[in-house]
């Protein structure tokens, strides 16, 4: 039997606000001694006394099931918890593999270097059209004669920024280089150190790093941006359009 008519049964007949118990199902007759009505009180108190012990038996095995109910619920949700952590964590590891794969021709297509070290002719241009100060070796101005095509040296980090803006350029920076670097699509005509655009604090000074020099990819070198000498050169990078389906692979990838 369910527990709303064992509930219904005991208020029925077990609730007496004035005192005397009645039953409210059975019609009582007018007229009854005092040892019959003694006799059917005792009778009906024990009736009740079993259906509060079936009700508290009840309310007893209701509250049993709950509890199990609740903690088979609790399971659940863990279990869902784990199994979406280690779904999360899985789809993580395939997009890092992704990210070490693409990220290098993410950024060889967005930003496309130089093949080669400016030029002493080159930079010639630049310092005819804008009155720049040309590198001290050059005599009156003019570059040393069979050195045209040698990179341009002697020159520090504004004199090399100057120029690539001059261009419509800028600097690279040593992420940029040396995944090219790595990548084998650099031709160095001279064995020197290149200027980047990347800051390095030392000692609470700004110093810029430079990578090179000769068949190395080496980008451990640190120099002031207004120090200059005869290993010093550059090489520009001309922004491109990224590949802008990259981003959005990843990000199907990730919602997999």
């Amino acid at each position: 039997m369910s527990l709303s008519w064992w509930i219904s049964l005991c208020f029925n007949k077990c609730s007496n606000k004035s005192g005397n118990t009645t039953w409210h199902s059975i019609p009582q007759p007018k007229e009854k001694s005092r040892i019959h009505r003694r006799g059917t009180q005792s009778s009906q108190s024990s009736q009740c006394f079993l259906i509060k012990n079936s009700l508290l038996r009840a309310l007893r095995a209701s509250a049993v099931k709950l509890s199990e109910t609740f903690v088979s619920f609790e399971r659940f949700v863990v279990g869902e918890r784990i199994a979406m952590r280690s779904s999360k964590a899985k789809n993580t590891r395939r997009l890092g593999h992704l990210w070490s794969f693409f990220l290098p021709i993410y950024f060889l297509a967005a930003a496309a270097l130089d093949h080669g070290e400016v030029t002493n002719g080159e930079y010639l241009k630049f310092v005819v059209s804008t009155r720049h100060s040309p590198p001290e070796h050059w005599g009156h101005g003019r570059v040393p004669t069979g050195k045209e095509s040698d990179p341009v040296i002697l020159v520090n980090f504004h004199d090399a920024l100057a120029y690539c803006r001059f261009v419509g350029k800028r600097l690279p920076t040593v992420d940029e280089w040396k995944s090219t670097c790595e990548g084998g699509k650099l031709k160095k005509r001279g064995d020197i150190w290149e200027w980047t655009s990347t800051d390095v604090d030392m000692g609470g000074q700004t110093y810029k790093a430079l990578c090179g020099p000769g068949n190395s990819c080496d980008c451990s070198h640190r120099y002031l941006p207004e120090w200059k000498n005869e290993v010093k050169g550059f090489r520009c990078v001309q922004d491109s359009t990224p590949v802008t389906w990259l981003p959005g692979l990843f990000q199907e990838e990730a919602l997999l």
